[in-house]
């Protein structure tokens, strides 16, 4: 904003709400005045918004990873992408799906899985259990990913995971949303 405040600018997410108002006050404080303008000049702002359309999205719930388990053991053929909220817990729940799984996180970027999802937009094993790192502009295209599990503490967060896995027209995607206890 403050190197090229004069320049139209385009910007475009699926998750504007957790934006705009910093946004704004970028826009503010770096905008400046034409010298030859008469008057003080002020940019003009269009937000364009679509419904979203969640349609392809069956949800489920689930209260831990460890009842994700079972699901992921009965169909060989589908592949699972999961955001989990911790290295820890996502290098011991990769681990404990043994051959069926691999684990990235930010630690991971330039490694050989890391560059086969950004090269192929797919992994290849039939888990691949992930922290944001991989939250944005990552695009997972693989038709076999047919589940995508979130632990998530937030609308902005749970919805730039489960877009990770771009869906094109007439996938059906099963969205696993971590619940947690209740306290009581």
């Amino acid at each position: 904003c403050e190197r090229f405040c004069h320049a139209l600018r385009i910007y475009m997410t699926a998750t504007s709400w957790d934006l705009l108002q910093p946004l704004a006050d970028a826009e503010q404080q770096f905008y400046r005045f034409r010298p030859f303008a008469p008057r003080p000049f002020f940019r003009e702002g269009y937000r364009y918004t679509a419904t979203p359309d969640f349609s392809p999205y069956a949800l489920k719930f689930f209260g831990g990873l460890s009842e994700l388990l079972s699901p992921i053991r009965q169909d060989a053929h589908a592949k699972w992408l999961i955001f989990v909220d911790s290295k820890e817990r996502g290098r011991q729940f990769a681990s404990e799906l043994g051959h069926l799984a691999s684990y990235v996180d930010a630690e991971a970027k330039g490694s050989a899985a890391w560059s086969e999802i950004i090269a192929t937009q797919a992994f290849s094993t039939q888990v691949l259990v992930t922290t944001s790192a991989l939250d944005n502009g990552i695009n997972i295209l693989d038709p076999d990913v047919r589940h995508v599990a979130v632990i998530a503490d937030n609308r902005t967060a749970l919805i730039q995971m489960m877009g990770r896995r771009r869906i094109m027209g007439g996938e059906h995607i099963t969205l696993w949303v971590y619940d947690p206890p209740r306290a009581v």
